[in-house]
């Protein structure tokens, strides 16, 4: 069973801002009404990205950064746009930019965000402390996010033990984070401990997440309990939702 590794980002407003003469920030400090309009071109933009319109989304975009370049949110978007860009420098700047306005005191989505572009680039040592800047943030509402991405960092490095426990440190924060537990379930899957690996896919599909992989996982954990009713349920949503997925083609080959 393959071990995907996935990092979870956290991007509350802004995603993507254009680079570019026109985006240089205003001179004067920009007022509350200012500040709020950067918020709607922000959220803007991020409704334009989801339909598609990449051109329209970048011009909501450059004038949010006009409007407020000292958001944390418009930086981390920056960050997005230009590792996406391959312009790892820039992508860096502003990852750090948003970073150092968040602060360590306030260590929250900035650094979960600037930690997994450090996991992406194998600077593992970088990104844990930022992780865990985030993490032991007692006032940070997504802790374990941060501490399941560096899980997922763990894992990425080789290191399953300090991946496991931070899955686990996860779930002690919040019990029903649903990507933790599929984390669990399949450690536990491929540990080959599979009445634990089913009370973690219960678990997990108790929250309401549903993807490929958990699916697929839930059909295998129930062909080695031996339990032929749940594996046709698993099997009837491979062949349902993800017809020409590998996964699904694996099901109709085991019914033949």
């Amino acid at each position: 069973m393959l071990h995907g590794v996935k990092f979870y980002w956290i991007i509350l407003v802004a995603l993507f801002v254009v680079s570019g003469c026109d985006t240089q920030p205003p001179r004067e400090e920009p007022t509350s009404g200012i500040l709020k309009a950067a918020e709607i071109n922000a959220k803007l933009g991020i409704a334009y990205l989801k339909e598609g319109k990449v051109e329209v989304a970048k011009k909501k975009f450059a004038k949010a950064y006009r409007q407020n370049p000292d958001s944390v949110s418009v930086n981390t978007g920056m960050g997005v746009l230009f590792e996406r860009l391959d312009d790892i420098e820039k992508a860096e700047e502003h990852y750090k930019r948003a970073v150092d306005l968040e602060g360590e005191q306030n260590a929250s989505n900035a650094h979960n965000n600037y930690a997994s572009f450090l996991c992406g680039k194998k600077r593992y040592k970088e990104a844990d402390r930022l992780f865990m800047l985030a993490a032991e943030n007692r006032m940070y509402a997504n802790r374990e996010i941060s501490l399941t991405n560096s899980g997922l960092c763990a894992f990425q490095q080789g290191d399953k033990d300090k991946a496991e426990s931070r899955f686990r440190y996860a779930l002690s924060v919040n019990k029903n984070y649903a990507p933790a537990l599929q984390q669990m379930c399949m450690i536990s899957f491929n540990k080959k401990v599979y009445k634990l690996a089913k009370r973690y896919l219960d678990r997990c599909m108790g929250t309401g997440m549903k993807n490929l992989e958990i699916v697929y996982l839930g059909y295998m954990i129930e062909s080695k309990l031996g339990n032929d009713f749940e594996k046709r349920k698993y099997a009837g949503m491979l062949k349902s939702l993800y017809p020409d997925s590998k996964e699904a083609f694996k099901v109709y080959q085991d019914e033949e």
